[in-house]
Parts: structure tokens; C-alpha cells; sequence
């Protein structure tokens, strides 16, 4: 699991930013927190609910977390943000390449 320094916190998440993180990276389950992730396979970005980090499969996958919101409305508001941006920026919807261009 990887964590970039330029994660993007939701507004309600960002509260409690510091407690949230600790969590996560301890593989903690965190109520009402979603992670939105770069896509393993194919996609654009995929949300997950923060108590997938405690199942072993997901653990043991490389993941990228990109953003945490609180509850599940925040974290599509962030995914509908970053795919306006991303598209903006670089005429595509090449979330992989927005997040190391960021």
C-alpha cells in the first residue's frame, strides 16, 4: 500500500486528517472513511470503504491511495473533482499519469 505525500483529503475528512492517516496506514478500519485508489487493473479511480484494508487480499496488494473522504457522498464528490481536473489538464482521463504529473 502507498500513500503519496499529494493525497487529497474531503472537506470533512481533513478535520480529523491526522487520526485518519495513522489509521489507515496501521490497517485500521476507520467509520464512514473511503479510500479512492488508483485502479489496480483497468479504470480510472476506485472507492473503497476504509474497512477493506483489514482483509488480507487487499493488504497484499499494491495499491495507491490518492484521496480520503468521509462517507461515501465525499468521496464521489473527489473522484467527480479529480476527473474534471485530470481531463482539464491533460484531455484524457489518465488518472495514473494526473496523480504523478501532481
Amino acid at each position: 500500500m502507498k500513500i503519496p505525500k499529494n493525497i487529497i483529503f474531503g472537506e470533512l475528512a481533513a478535520k480529523k486528517k491526522n487520526k485518519i492517516l495513522k489509521a489507515i496506514k496501521n490497517k485500521k478500519y476507520v467509520f464512514d472513511v473511503y479510500i479512492i485508489t488508483l485502479p489496480t487493473a483497468s479504470g480510472i479511480l476506485e472507492i473503497y470503504p476504509s474497512y477493506i484494508l483489514t482483509k488480507q487480499d487487499y493488504i497484499d496488494n499494491d495499491i495507491t491511495i490518492v484521496g480520503i473522504a468521509r462517507g461515501k457522498d465525499e468521496a464521489m464528490e473527489i473522484v467527480s473533482d479529480v476527473l474534471l481536473d485530470c481531463y482539464k489538464k491533460l484531455n484524457s482521463f489518465d488518472t495514473k499519469k494526473y496523480f504523478a504529473e501532481r
